[in-house]
């Protein structure tokens, strides 16, 4: 089952750059719109790992976070609100 599964990873890009290439259409308009479809769904994906898989658990099984005064809590989350809008303002600027 893990051989398997690697494999099914391996083919996972290969696999999405065929189908965004098969996915592009002829016309301009149509050719943005697809871009930001993909683009939204890239941005989701990447959001939802962030936020559940990693922050999720820094803050949540973390011991010194789960003892720590509300103090260094909300420190942690301006910290975390302070590089979301660093990468927001980098990707309205690229």
């Amino acid at each position: 089952m893990p051989y398997l599964l690697g494999c099914i990873f391996a083919l996972s890009t290969p696999i999405g750059i065929a189908a965004g290439i098969g996915a592009k259409p002829n016309n301009a308009n149509d050719q943005k719109l697809t871009n930001g479809i993909f683009d939204a769904i890239s941005a989701g994906i990447l959001m939802y790992t962030g936020l559940v898989e990693l922050l999720a658990h820094e803050f949540m099984f973390n011991p010194y976070m789960r003892k720590a005064p509300i103090r260094i809590l909300l420190l942690a989350f301006a910290c975390v609100a302070f590089g979301v809008a660093v990468m927001a303002i980098l990707a309205k600027w690229a």
